[in-house]
């Protein structure tokens, strides 16, 4: 009897022991060395570390980690975490399933091994979690730490990834822009040097189809998705083509063509001119925008010198609705038209993000009279762009107040082919003040009164000069306390998101008038 109770306590100790150790201790034995948990740990290692060290102020890796795991209760609502003293435990309706305990604050290896451990365990405990791809874990923790450090840092999945290096760099493609018609796509503009124009493409072409796909009812979407694929790559298209024949009557005749896929960098400049005067519209800033910029103002040059033997009034350079893209691109921009000065500074925690961008080439214009629109739209580099141009006294600055994105992001990689887009330092104008939340002010606001004429609001600049240089020389004081005051400053010019005409027509009245626009100019830029 004595021998059986002794049998049976010492089960029941072991048990305890044992379950214990399971609890405690669960995720020194879960087996995280499979390759799918392997590359897991190094995807989550390099956002962390990345995150930790590079984020535009400092962060704490136990509040990060916690926030990350706490949004997994998104798949399942009975997943909860509450914290101890030198950790967390893991609990899944209402059981405590684990304890964990923080590594150093540094050792981001071992911060990922501890995320793929509960992962791993949650996966064992849970059907919901069972099913949930990795993909989809990194989405959530990755998206639950960076949505509360700011609204611009963010994780993309590596579809979305892929995407975005397309937009910025290019893609392999054609060089066709294209509305769907009944028998498939019309093409409505051929980009120049590109396989298309090449190959003798024209506008009115109709691609029926592609390789061996009807285009027919097709979506934009998916036409593209056939048109683009890897550089070098053959795409084999049919084409229907409206021609004369010998009675000079209009006849489609077919015709079969092979193409080889090149680098394509979409166009973000739409351009014209009238009234002597040049019209540029930037759509946003890609590694190709400057160079794009320089080529069409000095085609625009050349034209007016060789047809009319004189220089255009003037240009408007249009950045409303223009949400921004590459810093380096926004810098090349303003330089164009700069013979010199500062155009921006970016400064964050690490010392990497710490430059300083000064004009380097001479402004290609020789000094044209130059108008820049802005809105509430414009964000981020389209801000570079009008804050240098406006701080170095060279562009009059006409719209509203822009949207006030003056901060830096930096594109992180990851193992998955994932990306994380960082916060890692703000943007200062060349007379130093930050405009992030506060945005650019505008030397002549269109939204804070409806005017009738446009030379109400230049008369009215003009006739009262000392309220607007005070009220720009307020904006733009560095010393000012603007967290607490950035909204009763906007409300001098309220950030607008249409395209207000008056802009457009300010900006001609000026050009067409230079006794007006050098008045006004120098009225402002006291």
């Amino acid at each position: 009897m004595l021998i059986y109770k002794f049998k049976r306590g010492l089960a029941i100790t072991l048990f305890f022991i044992l379950s214990a150790c399971t609890l405690n201790n669960i995720q020194k034995i879960e087996n995280i060395t499979t390759d799918y948990n392997t590359k897991a740990i190094k995807t989550f290692s390099i956002g962390f570390q990345q995150i930790s060290e590079r984020y535009i102020i400092e962060t704490k890796m136990d509040q990060l980690i916690v926030r990350g795991l706490r949004g997994l209760k998104a798949i399942d609502q009975g997943f909860t975490i509450n914290l101890t003293n030198n950790g967390f435990k893991i609990i899944l309706n209402s059981e405590i399933q684990s304890d964990y305990f923080f590594p150093t604050s540094d050792n981001y290896s071992k911060w990922a091994e501890l995320v793929v451990r509960v992962i791993s365990l949650l996966k064992k405990q849970s059907n919901l979690f069972k099913n949930t791809p990795i993909e989809q874990f990194y989405e959530i923790i990755f998206d639950s730490i960076l949505s509360e450090l700011d609204t611009h840092s963010r994780y993309n999945n590596a579809r979305t990834a892929q995407a975005n290096n397309k937009r910025r760099s290019g893609f392999g493609g054609i060089g066709v822009q294209f509305k769907p018609v009944k028998t498939g796509v019309k093409i409505i503009r051929i980009l120049s040097k590109t396989p298309a124009d090449k190959l003798g493409l024209i506008a009115g072409d109709i691609i029926t189809f592609a390789n061996k796909q009807t285009l027919t009812g097709m979506s934009v979407t998916a036409v593209k998705n056939i048109f683009r694929d890897e550089v070098g790559s053959i795409l084999d298209i049919k084409v229907l083509r409206q021609e004369k024949n010998k009675v000079n009557s209009l006849k489609f005749k077919t015709y079969n063509f092979s193409i080889k896929r090149e680098q394509i960098v979409e166009p973000t400049i739409n351009y014209s001119s009238k009234k002597g005067i040049i019209y540029i519209k930037l759509l946003g800033f890609n590694n190709k925008t400057s160079e794009h910029l320089r080529l069409i103002i000095r085609k625009l040059l050349s034209r007016f010198q060789k047809k009319l033997n004189q220089s255009p009034k003037g240009i408007i350079l249009d950045l409303r609705d223009n949400s921004g893209g590459i810093l380096t691109e926004a810098v090349a921009v303003a330089d164009l038209f700069l013979n010199n000065g500062k155009i921006i500074s970016t400064k964050g925690r690490n010392i990497s993000s710490y430059h300083n961008y000064k004009s380097i080439v001479k402004d290609i214009t020789n000094g044209l009279p130059l108008i820049v629109l802005i809105n509430g739209k414009s964000a981020s580099a389209s801000e570079i762009v009008a804050v240098a141009l406006q701080d170095n006294k060279r562009a009059i600055v006409i719209g509203s107040s822009s949207f006030g994105k003056g901060t830096v992001q930096t594109i992180i990689k990851l193992p998955n082919g994932g990306e994380i887009i960082l916060t890692w330092s703000r943007f200062q104008s060349p007379l130093g003040y930050y405009i992030d939340k506060l945005g650019v002010y505008p030397t002549i606001c269109t939204s804070k009164y409806k005017l009738n004429e446009p030379i109400n609001y230049i008369k009215n600049a003009i006739k009262k000069p000392k309220p607007l240089p005070n009220l720009l020389k307020f904006w733009k004081d560095t010393t000012y306390n603007r967290q607490r005051k950035i909204k009763q400053l906007r409300n001098f010019c309220p950030a607008a998101e249409n395209l207000n005409k008056m802009d457009t027509n300010l900006a001609e009245t000026l050009l067409l008038d230079p006794i007006l626009y050098r008045k006004l100019n120098l009225t402002l830029h006291l």
